[in-house]
């Protein structure tokens, strides 16, 4: 197959003249000279954290991994467990994305006052979410899998697995908030470093205590939940290490980063609340989403366990570019360049979902290798080579409507982007989810598909939008004193468009 495809590449080149391909070449090669340091960027700061994410994704998928060996059961409940993680996750996001857009922002403005401050309020109400999460979590796990799944075993496994893990989340978020910060100022291999420690850490010990190998214990679930609790503590030893080694570190300044001023906190919060509320609810809907997925049958159940560790490192690379897209936006919005910032969020809007399908084909290509390390059953497996199938046509779509509303946040626009997320998985998926797989009965893969039918709708919205550029509100002053020419330069723009 790959020869005759091969073969058919070389012979339409050959039947291409010599001279369009020339003209196609100087082309490229131009386009590639002009925005160098787009693509320098790009390999600065998102090739490292694609590779942190990664390492990150791949804590899930070894804990997937190794608990797939004691049963279908298992490994559902912990995928369950994961997803009130994911959620914790959707909680704090949002005051870490309203952070990111502040730092990013004074860092491009060389404000070194406003970051420290911007860092200090951001980190102490995301700790907030962390330790609310760790009571839920510790002091009411059979609850929080009694919102999942209605199955007696699989809620006291994952109620085993929570009780644990739940004390990793204060850990998790504030190593979160020193990464936000640490990206933010362009200092991006410090977290991945962090990263390769924590899943050093977090595999050895899934192997040591799930099992029960070289004398230890065999804990099974609990064994995993220790070593991603291990993990945690880990990643927040090494960035602080790091961090606090740096004389002229952000982490260092403690009297800066609680001098906070009303004007900050009433912009911070004003600008932030629109995401919060975004992450929160969809966070709800990805939930509402996941109670249905959760009754589908044991199989199904374990079919999306999976499905999500390798959609976790699929996004990985995605997720990449979507944190130097913030940087990259903010830095150049925040210093007042709006011109630079609107061109790259098109080309990032373009790039994404390109280096998303690649990835997507090469995880499909690769399924089968994939698979037998989980050794699901065969019913299982057929339905995780049906669920890639489908997210190879869906990720492109999902993964540029996320860049978009990145983008969004990134130059300071806040509540478009919250309205689009919120509709399209409130008013759009969960609604049909529910009707398909609770009241309708549809086969499983029907209902699993039916919930990226937003995607569709949103890629035409949020490109008209961001095409548009008044999403570009820039939060300090250098970045404000530039909008008036910005606008001017888009109304030409838009009318020389138009006129064509």
């Amino acid at each position: 197959m790959i020869d005759f495809v091969l073969k058919i590449l070389a012979e339409t080149r050959s039947a291409l003249p010599e001279r369009r391909l020339d003209w196609g070449n100087m082309k490229l090669k131009r386009y590639l000279s002009e925005h160098r340091e787009f693509f320098m960027d790009i390999g600065r700061i998102g090739l490292p954290v694609a590779l942190q994410n990664l390492l990150t994704s791949t804590l899930s998928l070894v804990d997937s991994l190794m608990v797939g060996g004691l049963g279908s059961y298992a490994l559902g409940a912990v995928g369950l467990a994961g997803q009130f993680s994911s959620l914790l996750y959707a909680s704090y996001w949002g005051l870490a994305s309203g952070g990111t857009m502040f730092f990013a922002q004074y860092w491009g403005s060389k404000d070194d006052e406003g970051l420290c401050r911007s860092y200090g309020l951001t980190m102490a109400s995301m700790m907030l979410v962390g330790f609310v999460f760790m009571i839920l979590a510790v002091i009411f796990p059979q609850a929080v899998m009694g919102v999942y799944t209605n199955d007696p075993e699989v809620q006291q496994i994952g109620a085993q697995y929570l009780r644990i893990i739940g004390l990793s989340y204060p850990l998790q978020v504030l190593a979160m908030a020193i990464s936000c910060l640490l990206r933010s100022t362009e200092n991006v291999k410090v977290p991945l470093y962090a990263s390769i420690g924590s899943v050093l850490t977090n595999t050895g010990l899934n192997y040591l205590l799930i099992g029960g190998h070289f004398g230890a214990p065999a804990l099974g679930v609990s064994g995993a939940a220790i070593a991603s609790l291990t993990a945690a503590g880990v990643n927040l030893i090494i960035l602080l290490w790091f961090a606090l080694r740096d004389r002229k570190g952000y982490i260092r300044r403690l009297r800066d980063q609680f001098r906070w001023t009303r004007a900050l906190i009433k912009e911070y919060y004003v600008k932030c609340a629109p995401i919060i509320a975004n992450e929160l609810l969809y966070g709800i809907g990805v939930l509402l989403i996941n109670r249905v997925l959760g009754r589908q049958g044991a199989d199904a159940l374990a079919a999306v366990a999976i499905f999500r560790s390798i959609e976790g490192l699929i996004f990985a690379f995605f997720g990449g570019l979507a944190n130097a897209s913030s940087v990259m936006i903010g830095k150049q919005a925040g210093a007042g360049h709006l011109k630079e910032a609107y061109g790259d969020a098109k080309r990032l809007s373009l790039l994404c979902p390109m280096i998303t399908l690649a990835v997507c084909v090469l995880v499909v290509c690769l399924r089968e290798p994939i698979l037998g390390l989980f050794s699901p059953t065969p019913a299982t497996a057929e339905y995780v080579r049906a669920m890639l199938l489908i997210y190879m046509v869906a990720a492109p779509l999902r993964t540029c409507n996320y860049i978009q509303v990145n983008n969004f946040r990134a130059g300071g626009e806040t509540l478009l982007g919250a309205i689009f997320e919120i509709g399209g998985i409130l008013l759009i998926s969960a609604p049909i989810v529910n009707l398909t797989g609770l009241y309708l009965h549809w086969p499983f893969l029907l209902v699993f598909g039916s919930m990226y039918l937003e995607e569709v709708i949103k890629v035409f919205l949020e490109t008209f939008f961001t095409l548009r550029g008044k999403w570009l509100k820039p939060v300090t002053p250098e970045g404000q004193a530039a909008l008036d020419e910005f606008r001017g330069y888009l109304k030409k723009r838009h009318k020389r468009e138009a006129c064509a």
